[in-house]
């Protein structure tokens, strides 16, 4: 009973404080972006992440389901992405390595394909199709559904996760849109997400200006892509600041 007392405790501190299981579970420390994501997903049912390229999105959104499969019982996480490389070679990818290297054991199994289970009624998939009707089926009390790479999701299928009722919804992905779910929860469909905006210069390497984290963007690139594009252009505006620009088609 004191054990089961234990193991309650920390799966609701998990819940109520998810800094606590990057630290003390997945042994990671992720920067205040970062964080802010996953605790407006603790308190919002909606929420949206547009973000300048190499800020992390991705590297979050696979530790993000082992969050919530771990602080909720039973549960589904559902990854819906418009490419299979999307999903299973970047999105799993990070889930897997936050798995394989958590200082202490998560539970389930990871598979082969972009699947993690412990049974039936608790695990996780991920989802790359051209058909809608194969978003279709997945319902639990506690159903979070992540879209990433949102921006290039096509109407049809978020309307299919919508009709889901997921408990939560997690939509990433980056400024080049113009129209559609992910640009309106910025704009006029605001009301109903939560959203975290994500410029370069909110990333730990620009803001030290040293290269502490591998892969994130850093002073270099920017610059470069200054000189390339122009701060002006819509591909700067987008990628590097992570706002929606209002010359897109230029991009």
């Amino acid at each position: 009973m004191v054990a089961a007392n234990n193991a309650n405790a920390v799966v609701n501190g998990a819940r109520r404080d998810p800094g606590f299981f990057w630290r003390s579970v997945l042994g990671s420390d992720p920067y205040d972006k970062q964080l802010e994501i996953v605790e407006a997903l603790r308190d919002h049912r909606r929420v949206a992440v547009v973000g300048c390229n190499g800020s992390g999105k991705d590297w979050m959104s696979g530790r993000i389901m082992l969050w919530w499969q771990s602080v909720n019982y039973p549960a589904i996480t559902i990854v819906v992405g418009p490419t299979h490389r999307q999903v299973s070679d970047i999105v799993w990818k990070e889930a897997r390595s936050a798995f394989e290297e958590a200082r202490f054991p998560v539970g389930g199994k990871f598979m082969k394909t972009a699947r993690w289970e412990l049974n039936d009624r608790h695990y996780a998939l991920g989802i790359s199709t051209d058909n809608n009707m194969n978003l279709q089926g997945f319902h639990s009390p506690n159903l979070l559904v992540i879209i990433t790479e949102a921006h290039n999701v096509a109407q049809d299928h978020i309307e299919a996760v919508k009709r889901l009722n997921p408990t939560r919804m997690l939509l990433t992905g980056n400024a080049f849109a113009s129209a559609g779910e992910f640009y309106e929860a910025f704009h006029s469909g605001g009301e109903l997400y939560k959203t975290v905006e994500i410029s370069a210069y909110d990333t730990p390497n620009v803001k030290t200006g040293e290269d502490l984290i591998p892969g994130v963007i850093n002073l270099q690139q920017i610059e470069e892509r200054r000189r390339e594009w122009g701060e002006e252009s819509a591909l700067y505006i987008a990628s590097v600041l992570g706002r929606f620009p209002e010359n897109l088609e230029d991009a």
